[in-house]
């Protein structure tokens, strides 16, 4: 599997466990638990609203020179085909996670708005994961 691939899956875990921690503890803010949970410096300043640092992996890679012999294709071939599953994998573990934040959401009443706000800042991280998801590859 590419590194770029296990990168993005460390940090779709991340997120992910981050998500549980929210939904059982919504009183505090998404950076708290991310840190009481012990997610990675990337995470952590995520959820404190800067960027997803995953963009070098995105950029085009240099070029390898050609394929010298067809198996290369057909290898090639496979890894893609367990990377979209991979992705497809993630994909649904992130929409899992979001619905149950919105579930979380729907239970909350509107007398605790930092608890709302706090599993409104989760969901949108996942959002923005699962767009990352979807860019890849």
């Amino acid at each position: 599997m590419f590194k770029k691939m296990k990168s993005l899956q460390d940090q779709v875990k991340e997120i992910c466990r981050l998500a549980d921690e929210v939904i059982d503890h919504p009183n505090l803010p998404v950076k708290v638990n991310a840190k009481n949970i012990g997610v990675g410096a990337a995470i952590i300043a995520f959820a404190g609203g800067l960027p997803l640092p995953i963009l070098p992996f995105l950029l085009p890679m240099w070029p390898m020179g050609p394929v010298v012999f067809a198996g290369g294709y057909l290898l090639k071939k496979k890894e893609k085909e367990k990377e979209q599953q991979e992705k497809e994998r993630m994909l649904r573990e992130i929409i899992k996670k979001q619905q149950a934040v919105i579930r979380e959401l729907q239970k909350q009443q509107e007398t605790n708005r930092e608890e709302i706000k706090n599993l409104r800042r989760m969901l949108e991280m996942l959002e923005k994961m699962e767009g990352v998801v979807k860019k890849v590859a």
